[in-house]
């Protein structure tokens, strides 16, 4: 029936106020998580059991995608 999150690849785009607490909301999943964005302090987000990776990294590397980005003129394709 389905496959489970444990040992699965999470990534964030988008490692504010919202990604971060997706982070911390996620973190009892036992998942790897992976963010994306060029804003973020490392620390921050290694902090919360992340790794800060390139856009492109992350997509390649995540089985789920997570956006939390605002759509803004830097963001609306």
């Amino acid at each position: 029936m389905g496959r489970g999150l444990t040992g699965r690849t999470l990534g964030i785009v988008g490692a504010g106020g919202t990604g971060q607490e997706t982070l911390r909301l996620v973190r009892g999943f036992d998942m790897r998580l992976l963010a994306a964005d060029p804003y973020a302090d490392a620390a921050k987000i290694e902090a919360l059991g992340a790794k800060l990776v390139p856009l492109p990294t992350l997509l390649r590397e995540s089985d789920f995608v997570v956006l939390t980005v605002l759509l803004n003129d830097e963001t609306a394709i």
